[in-house]
């Protein structure tokens, strides 16, 4: 034991309590299992406040061992984050090896990927909160354990991903994590890889140099099981293809790449809410180690998304109604007025910048004269969505077929960094060499009011 033996005597719990809050490990108490072992749930005695318990016992024939254990102990005794599962205590009686941690109510996250009925029951909105939790709680063991020291965790997945009875994110399991210095890139040089092999990151499978950046991969493949609803090693079929699932997402250019998403959340995701996710999580499986993003930006991408996804008044938005472009998103693909006579019309435009850059935009429409764009010109900050109002003129009558002869030209281009829309000029959109314009062209119609 190390020089923390005196702190965790002071977690030790007798066998005798376990196998009383456990019924002497008994079926009707067994929860779940995983590498190291078999976890039950039980409740301890008024020594322990009489708290309900998830007890995680070690399996004889476990590929994790007394190094693990050991490992796992020191590690959790130092960890106090709302997004890492709390320890209560352990048991090494007669060759045990039980940690006993807080009891996360709705079990774990691969749990519900698995099972439908339960996976469709969590709403866009939560999922982004579960990511945004879990992601808290890897930038804690990343950059919070003080200015020298990290842990990567090695073995992310939505299986050590545990909800509590508010859908909190709980990281647990940590037998294979590692220690190592802040202040370098390469935390550990290790001779035998370790984690789950459908969310193992290809980099340190190929080069057993274990980075932070191999948790950022495994956070990107637990995002886009998030994004479909399904486990990653469960298959699909996209089109005439069937195959695992993060075969489907390196398959799928970013157009197809929604067809992915869960049905049961569809109705729900606005279109500039997908694409921050999708674009952030893309990022996180790049096999380019310098384009994954630290887990801090990870969680300014994710709050980002949520607080556009619960825009007050905004409507829910159709992922497939859009227009993709290199630079921006536009959403929807065609304006729609609601059509009341002799009443102005009104409706809304969203341009998401899918880039690290800074974006300048013009709209200009075919019917200056009848029409209102507001802002009709800006900047999009890089990741960002700019909100358009397009006002129209009341009509007097229906117009055939409800069509509207306005048409609106979107010009965007990359524009300096710290721009604002005082730099924006009309030169800066006229097409010269070696200079990208990207122009979409909108129609508009109108559109009965229920």
């Amino acid at each position: 034991m190390s020089s923390s033996k005196g702190n965790l005597e002071n977690y030790l719990i007798p066998l005798e309590e376990i196998n009383l809050a456990t019924k002497n490990f008994s079926l009707e108490r067994f929860i779940g299992g995983g590498g190291f072992g078999k976890v039950y749930v039980g409740t301890l005695s008024e020594r322990w406040q009489n708290c309900t318990a998830a007890i995680k016992r070690r399996a004889p024939d476990s590929y994790q061992g007394e190094d693990e254990f050991r490992n796992e102990l020191h590690m959790i005794l130092k960890f106090k984050h709302e997004n890492i599962i709390s320890f209560i205590g352990y048991c090494d009686e007669a060759d045990e090896m039980i940690i006993v941690y807080e009891y996360a109510t709705n079990g774990s996250l691969d749990h519900h990927l698995q099972y439908a009925n339960k996976m469709c029951d969590i709403t866009w909105t939560q999922r982004l909160k579960i990511c945004l939790g879990a992601a808290k709680g890897l930038d804690y063991l990343h950059s919070g354990l003080g200015e020298h020291t990290r842990v990567i965790h090695r073995d992310f997945k939505s299986a050590n991903i545990l909800l509590d009875e508010n859908l909190v994110a709980k990281i647990c399991d940590f037998g294979l994590s590692k220690w190592g210095p802040k202040n370098q890139p390469i935390t550990h040089l290790n001779t035998k890889v370790a984690g789950t092999q459908f969310y193992l990151d290809p980099a340190y499978h190929e080069s057993h140099i274990l980075r932070k950046e191999s948790d950022v991969y495994s956070f990107g493949v637990v995002l886009f099981e998030m994004l479909s609803g399904m486990l990653v090693y469960s298959e699909r079929s996209l089109g005439n293809k069937a195959a695992f699932l993060m075969t489907l997402v390196r398959q799928s250019d970013e157009k197809k790449v929604h067809e992915l998403v869960d049905p049961h959340i569809r109705h729900q995701i606005s279109s500039p809410s997908f694409f921050i996710i999708k674009e952030v999580a893309y990022q996180c499986i790049s096999l380019n180690l310098k384009e994954r993003p630290s887990m801090a930006i990870v969680i300014g991408k994710i709050e980002h998304a949520l607080d556009i996804q619960g825009l007050p008044g905004s409507d829910v938005l159709t992922i497939t109604d859009m227009c993709v472009g290199d630079f921006l998103i536009l959403h929807p693909s065609k304006l729609k007025f609601p059509l009341e006579l002799k009443k102005h019309s009104l409706c809304s435009l969203h341009l998401t910048n899918k880039t690290d850059q800074f974006i300048a935009f013009k709209i200009q429409t075919t019917t200056p004269l009848e029409c209102n764009v507001r802002p009709n010109n800006g900047i999009i900050l890089p990741r960002s969505v700019c909100n358009i109002t397009v006002i129209k003129r009341a009509v007097k009558e229906a117009p055939p077929g409800m069509m509207c002869k306005s048409k609106f030209k979107v010009k965007a281009v990359v524009a300096p960094n710290g721009a604002t829309t005082n730099n924006i000029t009309n030169r800066m959109f006229d097409k010269e060499e070696n200079k990208v314009v990207e122009e979409f062209t909108l129609r508009a119609i109108y559109i009965h009011v229920s």
